[in-house]
């Protein structure tokens, strides 16, 4: 399986990017916002570690291959029709 993490670097200054991979590698792809959203989370937390100030953090991550909601719901249209 294959996934694309993309981040600023209010995320690679605190999580090295072999870490973050891993943790997000953790979920399903289904839970891609989830996975995000806890890696988001652990990066303000690291940053609060260490300073007054966090930096912007973004995060997104998408399993290529893997069908988007709006990908499932035509497909049970079709199967429903």
């Amino acid at each position: 399986e294959h996934l694309v993490l993309a981040c600023s670097d209010g995320v690679w200054d605190v999580i090295p990017p072999a870490q973050a991979v891993k943790f997000v590698g953790k979920f399903r792809p289904e839970e891609a916002q989830l996975a995000v959203e806890r890696l988001v989370s652990k990066a303000q937390r690291r940053w609060q570690e260490v300073d007054d100030v966090v930096d912007d953090i973004t995060a997104v991550l998408v399993w290529p291959g893997f069908p988007g909601k709006d990908e499932e719901e035509d497909e049970f249209q079709r199967d429903v029709s």
